[in-house]
């Protein structure tokens, strides 16, 4: 059985190696060594208890956010989140005033689909108004959707902010997301980062 996975647990080499049923020397390898591959008996072997363990884990941060000021896992919405190797998170900020919080997320390695189905469930939750997009342009790929957009033709990639657009649970809204998210991605950019603002009430 696995051990429970919490922010407080810190797992050494040779701890994850005995979980995984392989040796630090593999595991290091692994880790360490751009291009390593684990041999298929040893991926066959690992494949249940890391499949066990990431199990685990989805379930003890379902429903949770990282709050950066506290260093814990906070209660929060649960919106669809893809299942990946690495599980995303959610990070939680509070405005200094106090009247409103917004989620972010990595989403660079979710499919344009994963992404459209995470604003799809903060629409339907009823609790958020407005979402904005981070937007990676990758060096060759055209800095917008039109025809003749000018590529990026630097070394490195460029990035834009798209938003804010309302989160209103209605029809028009949905589409909005999905035209948003279908129109940047079919160009080749990629949406890297999701942020959904939620207002909080006030102190009466």
């Amino acid at each position: 059985m696995g051990a429970k996975i919490g922010p407080a647990n810190v797992y050494t080499q040779k701890d994850l190696a005995a979980m995984l049923g392989v040796s630090t020397r593999t595991l290091r390898r692994f880790k360490n060594e751009p291009g390593h591959r684990l041999a298929p008996r040893t991926l066959a072997r690992v494949k249940a208890p890391l499949d066990r363990e990431n199990r685990s884990f989805r379930r003890y941060v379902s429903g949770k956010a990282y709050d950066p000021k506290t260093g814990t896992l906070i209660k929060s919405p649960k919106l669809k989140l893809p299942t990946l190797p690495v599980q995303p998170i959610p990070t939680l900020y509070k405005s200094k005033s106090g009247l409103s919080q917004t989620l972010s997320i990595a989403v660079d390695l979710w499919s344009a689909q994963q992404k459209i189905d995470y604003f799809i469930s903060a629409v339907k939750s009823g609790r958020f108004l407005s979402w904005t997009a981070r937007v990676k342009v990758p060096v060759g790929v055209a800095t917008s959707g039109d025809v003749d957009g000018e590529p990026n033709e630097g070394e490195r990639a460029q990035y834009y902010m798209i938003g804010p657009f309302t989160l209103a649970n209605d029809h028009r809204a949905i589409k909005k997301i999905e035209k948003e998210i279908a129109y940047h991605e079919d160009a080749g950019r990629i949406v890297v980062n999701l942020s959904i603002v939620e207002n909080l009430p006030g102190e009466k």
